[in-house]
């Protein structure tokens, strides 16, 4: 990738801008010999040759962020986004990445889950179809300490989403009508 300018050498902001990253993450690749850089006092100059060999290169093999534009962001959820539709923690997120059960791209320092990957692992639910432990127990007098004991017993289907537990409404319907 060729820059068009006359300058041969760049500070670490105007790497920054070029390579639309964090200084922070120019100041990592530099520490960690990534990106070829000359020391002059407490400032860091980088070559523009050795700048653009590195674009052409290396940074395609350091997390390139596969192209994710502000249109297809409307495609994926945030960490933050799954732990509040599903009442699972954060760091239940994260582990489920880490061990490789949940997919995500890394953008700078935020995780991008696919949406459609989201609704897939998390069965697809659609929660007019279900009961939560709470609406089952307000509509059947059965308290929803019970519920959850039954549930457990699998004496009455459900699964578990996150923190809580979905029950169809199908089924529980008929379980209600059976103890009327």
């Amino acid at each position: 990738m060729q820059i068009k300018t006359d300058k041969e050498w760049f500070a670490i902001k105007e790497v920054s801008a070029i390579v639309e990253r964090s200084i922070p993450t120019i100041r990592k690749w530099i520490d960690n010999g990534i990106l070829p850089a000359v020391k002059y006092g407490v400032h860091y100059q980088i070559r523009k040759n050795e700048l653009e060999t590195f674009m052409q290169h290396t940074m395609p093999t350091i997390g390139n962020r596969d192209n994710i534009t502000k249109t297809s962001l409307k495609n994926y959820y945030t960490i933050e986004d799954v732990s509040k539709m599903y009442a699972v923690k954060e760091e239940t997120i994260r582990r489920w990445i880490r061990e490789n059960k949940l997919p995500a791209r890394k953008s700078g320092r935020t995780y991008l889950l696919e949406k459609n990957v989201i609704s897939n692992y998390f069965r697809n639910t659609n929660t007019d179809n279900y009961y939560t432990v709470e609406e089952v127990s307000s509509l059947s007098n059965i308290k929803d300490y019970t519920i959850r004991k039954l549930i457990r017993e699998k004496k009455i289907p459900a699964f578990k989403s996150g923190k809580i537990y979905l029950l169809e409404k199908n089924v529980i319907s008929t379980i209600i009508a059976m103890c009327k």
